[in-house]
């Protein structure tokens, strides 16, 4: 049991590592989402600033940006709804782990579909814009943020 409350918990702060912040947790999944995205947001004008982009590339990335977030914002929002219900499932005395287990295991499945799509079709949208130079440097510049909010992830978790 202590398992899977770990992943839900895990799966709660990948949604949006604000879970420190109360007015975070106790708010409803729709601002939990939008939270999220404008933290995905924020990273991401965080690299476009290192890439130089023209106004019309500016432009361009608005445009497939929008569509993506519109895309992801409803999983989200499903997501957290999902984390909601095993969090009150949990704290029955009879829950049963297997009950658990199955639906963290659906979640992961789902999204792990889903989100592959929606980044594929993203990233190759997203090439398109770019020059080669900047696709070399975006590539770069994403790594390093992703090996970063890891290690802000470890050290958040070690901190809890």
């Amino acid at each position: 049991m202590y398992k899977i409350l770990l992943f839900i918990f895990a799966l709660f702060c990948f949604l949006n590592p604000c879970i420190a912040n109360d007015n975070f947790n106790n708010s409803s999944p729709d601002k939990r989402a939008d939270d999220t995205i404008n933290q995905m947001i924020n990273h991401r004008i965080e690299i476009y600033k290192k890439l130089d982009l023209t106004v019309e590339q500016q432009n361009k990335i608005n445009i497939i940006d929008s569509k993506f977030y519109d895309r992801v914002r409803p999983k989200f929002i499903s997501n957290y709804v999902a984390v909601d219900e095993m969090l009150k499932m949990s704290e029955i005395p009879n829950c049963k782990k297997k009950d658990l287990k199955s639906k963290v295991k659906e979640i992961k499945t789902s999204d792990r579909k889903y989100f592959n799509e929606i980044k594929k079709d993203y990233r190759n949208e997203f090439d398109t814009i770019l020059t080669p130079q900047q696709k070399k440097l975006y590539s770069k510049l994403k790594k390093e943020k992703i090996k970063e909010m890891k290690l802000e992830y470890k050290t958040n978790k070690k901190t809890n």
